[in-house]
């Protein structure tokens, strides 16, 4: 919402976002699986987190369950 004395800048343009949350899209089903539903987006942030810091992700419960640790 603006008024006459403020003025909201979006962090990002839509189209921006949109390219983003495609990309994600893309790159998800080449790792894993189509993202189907939101909890998804859960099991690629695991999957990118397990590749780029997997120290942090073995300490992470979530995760250790999941992978069957």
């Amino acid at each position: 919402m603006t008024n006459d004395r403020t003025h909201v800048v979006p962090i990002m343009p839509w189209w921006a976002g949109g390219l983003s949350i495609g990309l994600i899209l893309i790159v998800a089903v080449a790792l894993v699986q189509p993202i189907g539903v939101s909890t998804q987006y859960v099991v690629f942030d695991g999957v990118v987190l397990h590749h780029l810091l997997p120290e942090v992700a073995a300490k992470t419960p979530y995760l250790a369950v999941e992978i069957g640790e």
